[in-house]
């Protein structure tokens, strides 16, 4: 039990330090989970030994990355994504990647933000219902700010979807097929007619 417990076994007696080896969970467990638990520890460490090693912070994702050692050492940090999803991080001080600010003030902005969400918000909407016209501000920049978000979404269909016909400028919509268009028609060998000259293209 104790040896599934612990990642990196050690003797349970208070006063020893003996590190478990490969040959003693062997000895006690059997070559099952726990030595495949113990060789994955050795290995982790003996990669963190590595200069410029930064584990990501997910605690469920065992990857690591390697940066400039000297860079990471100094002023300047890194922003690293990793695979496993996590928001991108700072090899640094491995918190969220902050642009603006050196680590050392990361926490503080953290104790006001936290402040500011729990108190000054609330004050500050307070204040903001007793103004109906700073609602209608506020009202108004959501509503602009949903209609870029639709135009880009039209656009980004659009730039999977159309392309300009390189002989008149016409628009063609591109639903099915290989690369090739024909202006006029959603596909190539035919379909929904549109506006267009009728010749044919290559989509790039």
């Amino acid at each position: 039990s104790h040896i599934r417990a612990c990642r990196t076994p050690m003797c349970p007696m208070p006063d020893c330090q003996y590190e478990l080896q490969e040959e003693d969970v062997r000895r006690l467990c059997g070559p099952g989970p726990e030595l495949r638990q113990l060789r994955r520890a050795q290995l982790d460490r003996a990669v963190m030994t590595i200069r410029g090693a930064r584990a990501c912070p997910n605690e469920h994702c065992r990857n690591v990355v390697i940066v400039d050692g000297d860079r990471c050492g100094g002023m300047d940090r890194q922003r690293v994504v990793c695979p496993c999803g996590i928001e991108p991080w700072c090899t640094r001080c491995r918190q969220p990647y902050h642009f603006a600010v050196e680590c050392e003030e990361v926490q503080r902005l953290r104790l006001e933000w936290h402040a500011w969400i729990t108190s000054g918000r609330a004050r500050w909407n307070r204040r903001d219902q007793r103004s109906s016209r700073q609602g209608a501000r506020v009202q108004a920049i959501e509503d602009a700010i949903e209609r870029h978000r639709e135009l880009e979404r039209d656009e980004a269909w659009k730039g999977a979807h159309c392309r300009l016909c390189p002989h008149c400028n016409s628009i063609v919509e591109k639903i099915e097929g290989c690369n090739a268009m024909r202006c006029g028609m959603d596909a190539d060998h035919g379909g929904n007619e549109q506006k267009g000259c009728g010749k044919r293209f290559q989509r790039e």
